[in-house]
């Protein structure tokens, strides 16, 4: 999926701390967290980094896929990083074009 059809998906908003996580071949992440089956999380959904700015915990947005490594099987998220703050008007974003 190319950046201009995942935007049709979920709309950019660019972070304001400017943090990224490292991309892999298709400009996507892999979060920190191992899949789990019980666990239904789907695109769109707000999932802990393991990163933090100054004290705040950072958040990553789930594409609703998986990604298999060496490791095993984890989440795939988009890149960019957000704070509490942004995650509460990226969620009122999204309900209003959803």
């Amino acid at each position: 999926m190319s950046f201009i059809e995942r935007m049709r998906v979920v709309p950019h908003i660019p972070p304001i701390i400017n943090q990224t996580l490292k991309t892999n071949l298709n400009n996507k992440s892999t979060s920190h967290i191992a899949y789990n089956k019980k666990l239904n999380i789907k695109r769109g959904a707000f999932i802990k980094s393991n990163r933090k700015q100054d004290k705040n915990v950072l958040y990553n947005i789930t594409t609703g896929e998986t990604i298999e490594t060496k490791d095993g099987i984890f989440y795939e998220v988009y890149p960019e990083l957000y704070i509490m703050k942004e995650c509460r008007l990226l969620e009122s974003a999204l309900r209003h074009f959803i």
